[in-house]
């Protein structure tokens, strides 16, 4: 099993290095634990390889404290209004999102957790090993989760290298984030009526992926 590490904050005090976005109807002041039934088919086998080599079923987070990072959470992707296109005669046809029928996301940012830091490029394989039953060799789980590294490695890669370092935990205390994005000031009074401190809640956009 992957030592799990209690991050702090040491040199990066009071930046925001853990960040979880989920959809507003599950934007709760609760505690949130991740299950197997919760993932998507196709996620369901590489969801478990992790469990089996940490201990815990996980729940993902981006780590860093750039947009960047964060854009691996998928917040950005609510300002999204192509559903769909392709290309006829070759002229590129978009299908859009009908107005009402926007995704609206909510992204919680914690400065400490606890949890086990992995490689996000090198992740790759495990998704793409169905092939092989998801038989990951010992060379490459070292390669993934490199346990030998302390949390200042990992924080520096993700500072020298934006999108490239994920955190998992085994919950989410949603109440005790240090800071929360929405899409829009109605959302902004959703949280709060729920139960969130609306010192914390902030209405920010972030520019769609450039590709």
């Amino acid at each position: 099993m992957n030592q799990v590490i209690e991050t702090s904050l040491d040199s990066l005090e009071n930046k925001l290095l853990f960040h979880h976005c989920i959809d507003i109807k599950y934007a709760k002041p609760e505690k949130i634990i991740n299950k197997p039934e919760y993932a998507e088919d196709y996620l369901q086998d590489p969801h478990s390889w992790l469990q089996h080599q940490v201990g815990f079923y996980p729940i993902f987070l981006a780590a860093g404290n750039t947009q960047e990072d964060i854009r691996m959470t998928g917040y950005q992707n609510q300002w999204q209004r192509i559903i769909s296109s392709k290309y006829i005669n070759d002229k590129r046809v978009c299908e859009y999102e009908k107005p009402g029928e926007f995704d609206n996301f909510v992204l919680f940012s914690y400065k400490n957790l606890e949890g086990v830091f992995l490689d996000y490029d090198r992740w790759v394989r495990v998704l793409n090993s169905s092939y092989n039953g998801y038989n990951i060799s010992n060379y490459y789980t070292r390669i993934i989760l490199k346990p030998s590294w302390p949390k200042s490695k990992w924080l520096r890669k993700a500072r020298n290298n934006p999108h490239s370092v994920m955190f998992v935990t085994n919950k989410l205390e949603l109440d005790k984030s240090d800071r929360i994005w929405v899409r829009n000031k109605s959302t902004k009074k959703i949280l709060e009526k729920r139960g969130f401190d609306k010192n914390i809640v902030q209405v920010k956009r972030i520019k769609l992926d450039p590709w």
